[in-house]
């Protein structure tokens, strides 16, 4: 996993599923990945969000991508943080993982396909969340 492996513009689609596993929500749209620094991307993802029979909403969303020595860091708001919102080891094809952000707790999978396709599930449970996010990433 290297940074020339992600920089460029992706596909993303997005499924939100609640409790029971029916589909919430989904959001599409583009994600794009800038070199900001040697050994470091900026991730912006501007996606259409529709939750239920609602009407879409535009949404963005940043984080910065550190690629350490032995893994690569994700910190949230597209700055560097204390502590990374994940840490993925360098090496594997599926990286599984956690992190907590009281009250939530966010457990991850990764999925490395080939180059230019990778999927992610997040489930997410905390006092006022409880769902489960699946994004399919392409070139």
């Amino acid at each position: 996993m290297k940074p020339q492996d992600f920089i460029g513009q992706w596909t993303l689609s997005r499924k939100v599923y609640g409790r029971d596993r029916r589909t919430i929500g989904r959001m599409w749209g583009r994600v794009t990945y800038k070199e900001v620094a040697d050994e470091a991307l900026l991730y912006e993802e501007c996606v259409w969000n529709r939750s239920g029979e609602a009407s879409p909403l535009l949404a963005r969303q940043t984080y910065l991508y550190l690629f350490k020595e032995t893994a690569l860091e994700i910190h949230r708001e597209g700055k560097e943080q204390e502590i990374p919102f994940f840490r993925l080891p360098y090496g594997e094809t599926v990286i599984d993982g956690h992190y907590a952000c009281r009250p939530d707790f966010y457990k991850l999978r990764w999925v490395w396909v080939h180059p230019g396709f990778f999927y992610t599930r997040y489930v997410v449970t905390g006092t006022r969340k409880d769902y489960t996010l699946e994004t399919v990433f392409r070139r």
